[in-house]
């Protein structure tokens, strides 16, 4: 039997450091489910304080992969998962429209963690995994897309519906531009894409038979990866990233740099309202 992992708690963000046949993986939980993991101020500052804590476990600074192996202790997989029936529906709605400001900061804010977040994950030098089940939307999507593999149930979704809000999806463009070739018809339909057909379009890398599978495949899936070469893994994520678009500063800003061209105007305060105005408080 397995010691229990250790668990950093910050606030509703839990970060997993397992043991024994699990050593070297890292789970990063979104632990909001009562908000359906609602990207807002504190899930935010948890996100970047669970990255940063992996970041340091990996211990990337320390070695180089071709040169030496990594330390014992590092961590070589890193899983995002959440509690509950939803990965992340996306940005706080009720913040958004909370916000007094008409110039809405806190939506660019929220766009900018955002594409910091998606960059610090893509850029880890372990292997990260994404294991989604319920709806992935928005920047709940570009999170589980911007890691390495996605695993996902057969309950999951995955799209962009941004455009209800004015906001343009394209801060989320180079990470899931780089996992499917159906990025232009995702982002400007904003289609929800069930489980089955992401993963005939390639979001998706495994699909669980059902959705009480999806732990169990979650595990299979760590317990392969952790059985890896250590040093022919780490040599492989960093060629990748090597060539890697998500990962060039230049790219993402500019990505992002469209999105928060639309922040403050009519059409963004207009279309926030609206989309939170049916909606009950959480």
């Amino acid at each position: 039997m397995n010691p229990a992992p250790t668990i950093h708690r910050f606030g509703p963000v839990e970060l997993h450091n397992h043991s024994n046949e699990l050593s070297g993986l890292a789970t990063i939980r979104l632990c909001d489910p009562d908000r359906r993991q609602a990207l807002g101020s504190a899930m935010f500052d948890g996100l970047e304080l669970a990255i940063e804590k992996c970041e340091a476990l990996t211990g990337s600074s320390r070695f180089h992969p071709l040169s030496e192996p990594p330390p014992a202790n590092a961590v070589r997989v890193v899983m995002m998962e959440s509690n509950g029936t939803t990965f992340c529906s996306g940005f706080d709605l009720r913040a958004l429209v909370d916000d007094p400001d008409p110039s809405q900061p806190l939506l660019a804010s929220f766009l900018r963690r955002l594409a910091g977040c998606l960059r610090r994950l893509r850029a880890l030098p372990a292997v990260s995994v994404s294991v989604v089940q319920g709806p992935a939307l928005a920047g709940g999507c570009a999170l589980a897309t911007a890691c390495d593999l996605t695993i996902a149930s057969p309950d999951a979704c995955f799209g962009y519906p941004t455009h209800l809000l004015g906001v343009s999806p394209a801060v989320s463009g180079p990470v899931f531009h780089a996992r499917s070739n159906s990025a232009r018809p995702a982002f400007l339909e904003g289609e929800k894409i069930d489980a089955a057909t992401a993963l005939q379009r390639g979001i998706v890398w495994a699909l669980a038979p059902h959705t009480d599978q999806l732990a169990s495949l979650a595990r299979q899936t760590a317990m392969s990866l952790l059985a890896k070469g250590p040093r022919a893994l780490a040599a492989t994520k960093q060629w990748l990233l090597d060539h890697d678009d998500c990962v060039n500063h230049k790219s993402l800003q500019n990505a992002l740099q469209a999105s928060l061209s639309l922040v403050g105007g009519e059409e963004s305060r207009r279309l926030v309202r609206h989309a939170t105005s049916a909606r009950p408080r959480a």
